[in-house]
């Protein structure tokens, strides 16, 4: 799953890569028998009908309490365009750009459901955009430096680059958006294996160059820390070029669903069957949380998260560990606040057994965690659970750092073994809070618990956190959370709202809990990551009360602007 999310971001890092729909709703093979022949389609743009962007552009104004909003557009299309409209255009039907290669160039095509050009050409002139009509009705048409050529054929208007790629604009261009526009409003395909050759090297050979600028040791760097450097950007250099071998294809695509008054932003990627890529994603796939149990309506913040690392994962997460490990301890060194050596020693061993548990966690390589926070006006909880290999030096690591800190005068101790559940043992321990504020929220104690069990850690902070963790625990045994996605973050803004609201006098954060006041139930926005054939896709989902509050918070301040005179 690391891995997943990092071979994301380096494909975003090369400018050929154009993200747009993924697998599950497009098929390459329709695409393909669209396009010319002997060319391959890279990358697609879909945009919905001018019908469907209209009513998002009403259902928009309506949350910010602007009614009309589509009327107001149509007005604003009719001035600029000298009260002649979008002449000749279908407003059922989407328009798009499709590109194209033929393994050593690439040609763009953009299509719009426009059945005569002239109309819209003739606008164009009071923008200093002039067009002339040539042979087989097609228009040359000069903005500037700029040369465009232009054609309308059945019910489409195509323009290009050149000439030729007019010629092969097909009978109905809607078939290369293969599902796109049915899908989302606006969405990008990417087909990573038809992008020529040479611009993939080309862009690697860009990035190599770069790198080996940059990896030059800097002055007053360690050669310790610079051989780590190093051997980390190396790596990154090749999962680069794994992306590339191994990706199928990318996609992003937005859909504001009006009649559910919810809105998604959909990110896949796709590898090619068979490939390293596939498997890891599948491998990832299988993993279930076995901390479900922490996601809750209850939370203002929730999040599981579960996959396989890779063995280059690991290699490189050690590596980073043990670098890590080298400057904590030379920071340890140089503590004056630490009495004497044998303290420093202490305090060594304690982040020595930490770090041991994590790299075993690592070098397992398999990752499961849970987590929830849980606010209320004047509480504050936070929980969760996490899998640790070697988890007895966690309590290990406590127990060395708890007997230095009883020298000091003010440790209120830790209860041990205070609790249990299952075959988890919960340590205590309670803290006076620091400032009035602190108190407001956690009481004159702040309360800390940590768990312990055979393969996991569990902790918690603030009010009834030892029960949070013990209600978490019990759900994910009777199941709660087995049929999550690999990845599942759900956010509250209510609660989060309302809590920051009783903690900060801005008006404006009183005025955002007054409206979410009204919206709890409908106010979250969540962000999950699921398994489809060969990849995943990762969506951000919003519901209709964040929506609503947006609009009413911007047209509320909007007003407050105005009278201010803004």
């Amino acid at each position: 799953m690391k891995n997943a999310f990092r071979k994301l971001l380096l494909l975003s890092m090369l400018p050929t890569l154009v993200v747009a729909h993924g697998a599950e709703r497009i098929d390459p093979a329709v695409a393909q028998e669209a396009s010319a022949a002997g060319m391959k389609t890279v990358a697609v743009l879909s945009l919905a009908s001018y019908d469907e962007l209209l009513k998002n552009i009403d259902f928009i104004g309506e949350l910010a309490g602007q009614p009309g909003s589509a009327q107001q557009a149509e007005m604003m299309i009719n001035l600029f365009t000298q009260g002649q409209g979008l002449a000749g255009l279908d407003k059922s039907k989407p328009s798009g750009v499709v590109v194209q290669t033929d393994g050593m160039s690439v040609e763009a095509l953009a299509f719009i459901p426009v059945s005569d050009a002239r109309p819209l050409l003739d606008v164009l002139t009071a923008f200093d955009i002039t067009s002339e009509e040539g042979e087989n009705g097609v228009f040359t048409v000069q903005a500037g430096p700029q040369e465009l050529f232009v054609k309308s054929q059945g019910n489409w208007t195509f323009i290009a680059r050149t000439v030729e790629a007019l010629a092969a604009a097909p009978e109905n261009p809607q078939q290369l958006l293969a599902g796109l526009d049915k899908e989302y409003d606006v969405a990008l395909w990417l087909n990573v294996q038809n992008l020529p050759a040479m611009f993939s090297q080309m862009a690697i050979q860009a990035l190599q160059g770069g790198v080996a600028e940059g990896l030059r040791q800097m002055p007053g760097e360690a050669s310790a820390d610079y051989e780590t450097r190093q051997k980390l950007v190396q790596a990154a250099m090749s999962d680069i070029e794994d992306a590339i071998r191994d990706t199928d294809q990318v996609t992003l695509g937005w859909s504001l669903n009006t009649e559910q008054k919810t809105t998604h932003l959909d990110f896949q990627l796709v590898a090619v069957e068979g490939s390293k890529l596939a498997k890891q994603f599948a491998e990832s796939a299988a993993v279930k949380t076995s901390f479900g149990g922490f996601v809750s309506s209850e939370g203002a913040f929730t999040m599981t998260l579960a996959g396989k690392m890779t063995e280059e994962d690991i290699v490189q997460a050690v590596t980073m560990l043990d670098d890590a490990r080298r400057k904590m301890m030379d920071r340890i060194d140089q503590e004056a606040d630490l009495p004497d050596d044998a303290a420093r020693e202490t305090v060594k061993a304690a982040m020595g057994d930490l770090l041991d548990a994590l790299q075993a966690t690592i070098e397992a390589g398999t990752l499961d965690f849970g987590g929830s926070l849980q606010l209320g006006s004047q509480s504050l909880t936070l929980s969760g659970g996490a899998r640790v290999a070697s988890s007895d030096k966690v309590e290990t690591a406590l127990r060395k750092l708890a007997e230095l800190a009883e020298t000091e005068e003010d440790f209120p101790g830790i209860e041990w073994n205070a609790d249990s559940h299952g075959d988890v043992q919960f340590h205590a321990l309670q803290i006076p809070a620091p400032d009035d504020e602190a108190r407001k929220v956690f009481g004159d104690q702040l309360n800390v618990v940590l768990g312990i069990g055979p393969q996991s850690v569990y902790f918690a902070l603030g009010t009834d956190g030892l029960q949070a963790i013990k209600d978490a625990m019990d759900r994910s045994s009777s199941g709660a959370g087995k049929d999550l996605p690999p990845v599942a973050v759900e956010i509250s803004l209510s609660q989060i709202m309302r809590f920051a609201a009783a903690h900060n006098a801005d008006p404006q954060i009183a005025l955002l809990a007054g409206i979410f006041s009204d919206l709890e139930g409908k106010d979250h926005i969540s962000i999950t990551a699921r398994a489809i054939k060969n990849g995943f896709q990762y969506r951000m989902e919003v519901e209709e009360g964040v929506l609503s509050a947006i609009g009413k918070a911007g047209a509320t301040m909007s007003g407050a602007g105005a009278q201010n005179g803004f």
